[in-house]
């Protein structure tokens, strides 16, 4: 098989007139809110007080034959969410520009990063190109509407349209929220996400091998690491001789590099054996013995405060339940079964608006519905009745109510807007952080 294997950065994989294209019958774009919240959070990380060094995207398996044009043939989901994350920074920074004037810095700030990660001009025909090419059902809608930052249009999408379009627009609004109106802060935003955020791409120079690769790499519903696929490999040719089924069960029982790759299972595994076998006695020996992989308070911290969790899924929505009356436990000292049915989960800003809730746009709704902070304990019941009510009807039903964390919120809190929900989620990350704390 001829494919060659490097680690990367995003900076790297977009210089240089590299270009990418998706395969034309490859999926549409399909990722939604939990995998840009996903994303998103993981960025963050990457920047702030105590930052992060790097964050792993994952494999990227690519098909070139000249080493500057590639086919995405796994990878697509990833490459494309981020050129939208660059976009939105883009969009955010000519926001930001004062109109017609070109040696304003935010114009050049932003024709720098549309330059090094969005597109370039080809040097031989002085035609624009971008680094990225879609599907034959989304890239018209990103070359006409998203590249340019033309106004989106709403209507007369596609599933996957729509979905480009909302993240999008989440990323445009997270990059506001995050940097403000301080364009330096957005290039330094950006600039420190692309040197840290790094893949390992494997490069074939035939669909076959492409395809050989991406097999081995999903074959079981995850990735794997580079001594997987050195194992998948050597057991395919040994197989190819006319081994026998037993001989390759035998074999892989005797395979000796078999730990997981996962830094976290790996050191479990480890912890576990050696309480198993009496070399670590007593919880706090073996919390010391994990203290490398527990994140730091004020990681955690920053995490909490920026979590979302999409209620529409059951685990989700269990979660959610879990944590809030948790909360209430250490809030008011009384004890409830979270699954009882007497309760709900109540989003102040209710999942559907009606014309009450006209405060927050489209974009805004899109970012803050399934926040934590917008999120609450309430009575089934009392849930029912009050619906999609504006805020102002919430409150009088909220100061009465049997939790005290949502009793707080409608004394601390007279209207509902953005910098509440952040402002409460802030304060219930700082709850999170002292229940869940471990002492080490």
């Amino acid at each position: 098989m001829n494919f060659n294997t490097t680690n990367m950065t995003f900076r790297q994989l977009m210089g240089n007139g590299l270009s990418y294209r998706v395969p034309q019958f490859q999926r549409d774009y399909s990722w939604d809110a939990d995998e840009w919240d996903d994303l998103w959070l993981e960025i963050v990380a990457l920047s702030g007080d105590e930052p992060e060094p790097a964050h792993y995207m994952g494999y990227l398996v690519l098909q070139s034959a000249d080493s500057r044009s590639f086919d995405i043939i796994d990878g697509q989901q990833r490459m494309t969410t981020l050129s939208l994350l660059m976009l939105a920074a883009v969009s955010h920074l000519n926001d930001l520009a004062t109109p017609d004037v070109p040696e304003d810095p935010q114009h050049r700030r932003s024709q720098q990063l549309r330059s090094n990660y969005i597109g370039y001009l080809d040097p031989v025909s002085l035609v624009p190109r971008s680094k990225l090419t879609l599907n034959r059902h989304n890239d018209r809608f990103y070359q006409n509407y998203l590249v340019p930052l033309e106004r989106l249009p709403q209507r007369g999408l596609n599933a996957s349209e729509h979905l480009l379009r909302r993240a999008f627009n989440s990323f445009k609004y997270r990059i506001k929220d995050h940097c403000g109106d301080d364009g330096q802060s957005v290039a330094r935003f950006v600039d420190g996400a692309v040197d840290k955020l790094f893949f390992t791409v494997i490069t074939v120079t035939d669909e076959l091998n492409a395809f050989k690769v991406f097999e081995t790499l999903n074959a079981r519903g995850v990735r794997l690491s580079a001594p997987d696929l050195l194992k998948n490999y050597l057991f395919s040719v040994v197989s190819r001789g006319g081994t026998h089924d037993a001989e390759i069960r035998a074999l892989e029982e005797r395979w000796v590099c078999g730990r997981k790759s996962n830094e976290q299972e790996a050191m479990y595994n480890r912890i576990a054996r050696e309480v198993s076998e009496g070399h670590i006695a007593g919880a706090a020996t073996a919390i010391e013995a994990l203290r490398r992989v527990y994140p730091q308070d004020a990681e955690f911290r920053a995490a909490f405060a920026e979590k979302t969790l999409r209620t529409t899924s059951s685990r989700n929505k269990k979660l959610a339940r879990f944590i809030l009356f948790k909360l209430e436990e250490k809030l008011s000292g009384n004890s409830f079964e979270f699954e009882s049915a007497k309760y709900d989960i109540e989003h102040v800003l209710p999942e559907r608006p009606d014309d009450d809730w006209e405060q927050f746009d489209e974009q805004q709704r899109e970012v803050s519905t399934h926040r934590l902070g917008n999120m609450t304990l309430l009575e089934s019941a009392r849930n029912r009745e009050l619906g999609n009510k504006g805020f102002a009807d919430k409150r009088q039903v909220f100061l009465d109510s049997e939790f005290a964390v949502t009793r707080r919120l409608a004394e601390e809190f007279d209207s509902w807007t953005m910098d509440r929900i952040r402002t409460r989620q802030g304060w219930m990350a700082k709850q999170a952080t002292s229940i869940w704390q471990v002492s080490l």
